[in-house]
């Protein structure tokens, strides 16, 4: 657990105790929860910098978060309640923790901050010198630094109190999973320079200011991604979120924001042809095969990348060969064994397209060559397939007309009905039946931590879930195993277990009360022995490793997947 989780830990407990303090006489309980509230606090007491308690009170104030309350037990209507707890004790570190809060918390809940810090400093409790700073940051530049692969970007604004102390917040945009915030942390006040010294041997990477519009709009556009996308933790992330927020609302906004590119049907064929048509795709023009590949290239980028169907970076071919692919696409073995050579060309026409020097363009198709002969055996095996590529191939091997739609309902009609309640009912599914464990392609000195961790999952599983969720983990386990290099071979089974099984607890809707099987979060953790915060943070790394989503066809129970109609 990274110092920023341990925080959030502990604050988290300190606040869910000392919100229940009264205003008489405590007893040893309450004021042991009162110190394990205030004593990571103490250093503000010694500060001189005001972004010190800013940080704190973003860590806090982070806790209080709907999402961040999943499962929690906590409530967005304990911020009062903790705010009162705090000005009742009278000490300075919760003066201090007070003055940070009113700089970080929304509206109200600031106003109420504010209020109570004074309030305390009318019964003598002194503030710190930087008090007359806290929440008086402006940010004075705004820089941009991106790489010509394009897989994300870093936003930097530098920021100023009236004292004189800077700092710069930088903001990681992660193109490769939706362009939304995938980490944010505070810097020193040079941070622009420091990554100037670190990229002056890259000449790919450049560092160009922009202005303060179009900064918080690039930033303000990935929060509401993030807001419906995958979680991301980092040790920083989302502890700083408030703090990224409230400099936010010094800079103006004009409603605009940095779109995602969407190309129309048209203007996707247009490309298409224009690739045929080049040097590059010349040979695939009258292949069976090579004009049908290169559409599903563009529709990759379009629907599941960042709307930029010519940006291809050694990460974007490991996701299309590994997982999209493989999962996605039905067709025939012939199609599939034309798709590394027709994205060889796809990747030396966008290259030459986008201008990229033919050292970035080597770069990637060299990612082609080390995934090639993975992506061929995922493809033809049913295991890696998703529900929706495994009735379409199911399809094609009986012979149904694909454009015929009376014939394809009359297929779907009939699965469905030789599926049974099981499909679409609450059956059980017994732990006995969950299928097998895939060893292929996980390395001989992995195995006896994989072992390890099957077997707390299944633990897990037969103590408060199902079969159906054991055969999750043990995809999930193996795809974990299979990456290279495996984050498995470092840290505790146990707590990568629960960390498989919460990830898939979120895709699954297992906390969710009207769900079947339902979980609740914390219970889960009990069950796994792992603490909440511990376990929540390990399904980020999870879910963030695989790029799982919601809805992912390989990891979503069948019940969930025949609701959406596949």
């Amino acid at each position: 657990m990274g110092k920023g989780q341990r925080l959030k830990a502990r604050t988290a407990r300190g606040a869910a105790s000392t919100s229940t303090t009264g205003h008489g006489r405590r007893g040893s309980d309450e004021r042991s929860a009162e110190d394990a509230l205030l004593a990571p606090a103490r250093h503000l007491l010694d500060t001189d910098d005001p972004v010190d308690a800013e940080t704190f009170a973003s860590a806090l104030a982070a806790l209080w978060r709907p999402d961040a309350l999943a499962g929690s037990g906590l409530s967005p209507q304990g911020v009062p309640g903790f705010v009162d707890s705090l000005a009742a004790c009278g000490r300075p570190e919760a003066l201090a923790i007070l003055r940070g809060l009113s700089a970080v918390l929304p509206g109200l809940d600031a106003a109420r901050a504010h209020r109570a810090a004074d309030a305390m400093t009318a019964l003598g409790v002194r503030d710190r010198q930087w008090a007359r700073s806290v929440g008086q940051a402006t940010v004075t530049q705004c820089w941009l630094m991106s790489h010509a692969l394009g897989d994300g970007d870093n936003v930097m604004l530098v920021c100023r109190y009236p004292d004189g102390h800077e700092h710069t917040v930088v903001t990681y945009i992660d193109h490769n999973v939706g362009s939304l915030v995938k980490d944010a942390f505070l810097g020193p006040p040079d941070t622009v320079g420091k990554f100037r010294e670190l990229t002056a041997d890259e000449p790919d990477t450049t560092i160009e200011p922009i202005s303060p519009v179009e900064a918080a709009g690039r930033i303000r556009a990935a929060l509401d991604r993030s807001d419906v996308g995958p979680p991301f933790e980092s040790e920083t992330w989302p502890a700083v979120r408030p703090l990224l927020e409230a400099r936010l609302a010094t800079l103006p906004d004009d409603g605009s924001s940095s779109p995602r590119p969407e190309l129309s049907a048209a203007e996707r064929g247009r490309l298409v042809e224009s690739f045929l048509a080049a040097p590059e795709g010349a040979n695939w023009h009258d292949d069976p095969h090579g004009p049908e590949i290169a559409h599903h290239l563009v529709s990759f980028r379009c629907d599941y990348g960042d709307g930029q169907p010519l940006r291809w970076s050694p990460v974007v071919v490991e996701i299309l060969l590994i997982d999209w692919f493989p999962r996605k696409v039905a067709g025939s073995p012939d199609l599939y064994a034309a798709v590394p050579d027709v994205l060889r060309d796809w990747i030396r026409y966008a290259g030459r397209c986008s201008g990229l020097r033919a050292s970035l363009v080597d770069e990637t198709l060299r990612a082609v060559e080390e995934f090639a002969a993975e992506f061929r055996e995922l493809a033809a095996d049913p295991r890696a397939w998703g529900p929706a590529k495994t009735v379409v191939q199911g399809m094609l091997a009986a012979g149904v007309d694909l454009g015929d739609e009376d014939a394809v309902d009359r297929y779907v009609d009939d699965l469905n009905a030789r599926a049974g309640p099981h499909l679409l009912e609450d059956e059980p599914y017994p732990l006995a039946e969950a299928e097998p464990f895939d060893w292929r392609g996980i390395p001989d000195d992995l195995r006896s931590r994989v072992g390890e961790i099957l077997a707390h999952c299944d633990r897990v599983c037969d103590a408060a879930l199902d079969g159906q969720y054991a055969a999750m983990a043990r995809r999930l386990v193996a795809k974990l195993a299979r990456k290279r290099p495996s984050p498995l071979r470092r840290g505790d089974p146990r707590i990568w277990a629960g960390g498989v099984l919460y990830a898939l607890g979120q895709v699954n809707f297992l906390f969710d009360a009207y769900s079947s099987p339902h979980l609740p979060a914390k219970e889960l953790a009990a069950v796994a022995g792992v603490s909440i915060a511990t376990i929540s943070a390990k399904a980020g790394v999870v879910r963030e490793a695989v790029r799982l989503r919601d809805f992912d066809e390989e990891f979503t129970r069948p019940e969930i997947s025949a609701a959406v109609r596949w």
